[in-house]
């Protein structure tokens, strides 16, 4: 093959390039430098971890999903028309903080679901925006997303938060929390059909994350448009 390598030592190197550890998506970088566009070494776990959606070398990594909502309104769908399953994401919480509290937090956390594999925003805030975490009980206040989500395998969840400074002091390390959660939702497909929060937790960088959602199968999508006509 020209301009390659093509025998099977070299498709076996290939091949282990990568180690993952599927269930914590950790990355043992072995021989073999790690990729930084997926990965990176989180002090916490001593070890690479996988940071971003790696199952497409071709996407976009920071694309954002230019589907929005209410795209099928008006239409008319026939009977036995098969919905597609959900998640609702309930709440996120930083129930763990080598820091301490208070935290002035900001950053991104984004959701990758069947439909088109791009970037749905769910929480997004610059350094100039931070929200203030007082203790392990409050929540991120979620700046989205723009649509339902649309899960017919699995959703990907990229969590890359930041804070900005502690007690008024700023600190070596500003990554509070950043790596990749999947939800699996052909396994769930096994459970019984129970709306229950089930929570998905993120070991890494200086904190621990707890993820809040819940599974929704055969979904509707709905939207509310609110108006403010006055105030002060």
């Amino acid at each position: 093959m020209a301009g390659g390598d093509s025998s099977p030592v070299a498709a076996a190197a290939a091949a282990t390039k990568w180690e993952w550890d599927q269930e914590e998506y950790r990355c043992e970088p072995a021989e073999y430098s790690v990729d930084p566009r997926y990965s990176e070494y989180d002090p916490k776990q001593g070890c690479f971890i996988c940071v971003r959606y790696f199952f497409d070398g071709k996407l976009d990594l920071d694309e954002e999903s230019p589907v929005g909502p209410m795209r099928h309104t008006g239409k008319i769908f026939k009977e036995g028309f098969r919905l597609k399953n959900s998640v609702n994401v309930v709440s996120i919480k930083i129930v763990s903080s080598d820091y301490g509290y208070p935290l002035y937090v900001y950053g991104t956390i984004i959701a990758r679901d069947s439909l088109d594999r791009k970037c749905v925003y769910i929480f997004r805030r610059d350094q100039d925006d931070c929200q203030l975490i007082s203790s392990k009980d409050d929540s991120l206040i979620l700046t989205g997303p723009k649509r339902g989500f649309m899960v017919c395998d699995d959703i990907f969840f990229e969590i890359n938060l930041k804070v900005k400074d502690v007690h008024g002091r700023s600190v070596n390390d500003d990554r509070l929390s950043k790596g990749l959660i999947e939800v699996d939702a052909i396994r769930r497909l096994e459970f019984s059909p129970e709306y229950v929060v089930e929570t998905e937790t993120l070991v890494s960088m200086h904190s621990i994350l707890d993820l809040n959602y819940t599974f929704i199968r055969r979904s509707v999508e709905g939207t509310v448009d609110i108006k403010i006509l006055g105030g002060t």
